[in-house]
């Protein structure tokens, strides 16, 4: 029997992670494989196929340096107690973010297992010796990917720069959300009184956003004679105050422009998705978006500004090309909606599960060798470091995460 089993930030709400997740699952069982997933953060996962794994410990969304000996090994037992439900001929761990892939490693060296880090994350800095030196490890044994071209040189450029042939990545795959589906959201959509409807699909609290509605605020303010519906798909953690923060902003910044929003979707309306006249998103969504045969405004992850029209003028969705300028974004809103020069064209949508083979040859392709990198033993090196280990001391991870949100909501509203 063969078991893989992913450690990641969290299966609730609905992200590309979470579809990527739940992508994979569904690969996975139909070649074999027994299949657990473990999270950080609990709560309820939007994504039926997701709501089974109810494991969570909230010590995994921190680096496991922050941690005690006793509790290190206190957290790698319970992983284990989990995880080690048989005996199995393989067993591979998956880690999607710098603090699970720790703990990930941990574990693995704990059973003899492989421990594959596939980083989703739009940005990975690490600034710490002992981690920046784990991941060099990871990289040097084929088992460290990130989601594009770039993604893992820019991570090391700051320590250990390294060529594109080595910034290795796999194909997040985790844009199969759409489907001929009924939704109230149809006819609300189709009975507003506007002249343009601009769309756009993300999870709210990715760092785009709030500098892209900034961006149309201030485009449908230089057209005050047009009136505009924001169809606003997604949303954003719970508590965070995120969804209403923006609806105040579009509404002080830009009175002519009205807003829909559909909180968390899962499938997506094709339908609802071919009401828009233009969307403008970041990441995997912009394909979900161009497969409805809108135009569609591709955001940099980096700098927040617009690539291009994803289809006509470029085929980057999260990060630039090389050879690809800063592009305005009023100037291609008006190309879209007022000069037509990007007109709706035929939908193109697909279904079934992605084809992730190249996962398994990658894994096929990383070290044979059982070796591991010594994560227990990595020390925090700031007084930054410290004061954190001492806060998760004290007050416990699960505390220190409700506080972190509450700050960070705080900020926001002020």
């Amino acid at each position: 029997m063969k078991k893989y089993v992913f450690i990641v930030p969290s299966v609730a709400n609905m992200g590309g992670a979470q579809m990527y997740i739940r992508n994979k699952v569904l690969y996975l069982r139909q070649h074999g494989w027994i299949v657990d997933v473990l999270s950080a953060i609990g709560g309820r996962a939007i994504l039926t196929e997701l709501q089974e794994f109810d494991f969570n410990l909230p010590e995994l969304a921190f680096n496991i340096q922050y941690f005690s000996k006793r509790k290190k090994l206190k957290v790698i037992d319970a992983i284990i107690k989990r995880i080690c439900t048989d005996d199995y001929d393989e067993v591979v761990i998956e880690s999607t973010c710098i603090p699970e892939s720790s703990w990930a490693e941990a574990v693995a060296k704990h059973i003899g297992a492989k421990h594959i880090s596939f980083l989703l994350q739009e940005d990975n800095t690490v600034s710490d010796r002992g981690m920046q030196d784990f991941l060099l490890f990871k990289l040097r044994r084929k088992e460290l990917f990130g989601i594009d071209d770039s993604s893992l040189a820019a991570m090391f450029s700051s320590f250990h720069p390294i060529g594109t042939n080595e910034s290795y990545r796999l194909r997040a795959d985790c844009t199969n959300v759409e489907a001929d589906v009924d939704s109230p959201y149809i006819k609300r959509v189709n009975d507003a009184i506007c002249d343009f409807r601009i769309g756009m699909l993300s999870r709210l609290d990715k760092p785009f956003v709030m500098p892209a509605i900034k961006d149309f605020c201030q485009y449908a303010q230089n057209h005050k004679d047009k009136k505009f519906l924001f169809l606003l798909m997604g949303d954003a953690p719970k508590g965070s105050g995120l969804l209403a923060q923006l609806q105040e902003r579009i509404k002080e910044d830009a009175p002519n422009v009205s807003v829909i929003a559909t909180g968390y979707l899962f499938p997506i309306p094709t339908k609802l998705l071919e009401q828009c006249d233009a969307f403008f998103t970041s990441a995997g969504a912009p394909w979900v978006c161009m497969r409805s045969g809108v135009p569609t405004i591709s955001i940099d992850g980096n700098d927040f500004s617009p690539i291009g029209v994803l289809g006509r003028t470029t085929q980057h969705s999260l990060f630039r090309g090389e050879n690809e300028p800063v592009q305005d974004f009023s100037n291609l809103m008006d190309d879209i909606l007022i000069e037509k020069k990007y007109k709706k064209e035929t939908p193109k949508y697909w279904e079934g599960t992605p084809d992730m083979s190249d996962h398994i040859k990658a894994l096929k392709d990383s070290s044979s060798e059982k070796e591991y990198y010594d994560v227990e033993f990595i020390k925090p090196e700031t007084r930054t470091d410290y004061k954190l280990k001492w806060a998760l001391t004290i007050i416990g991870p699960e505390n220190y995460l409700k506080l972190g949100s509450f700050k960070e909501k705080w900020t926001r509203r002020n």
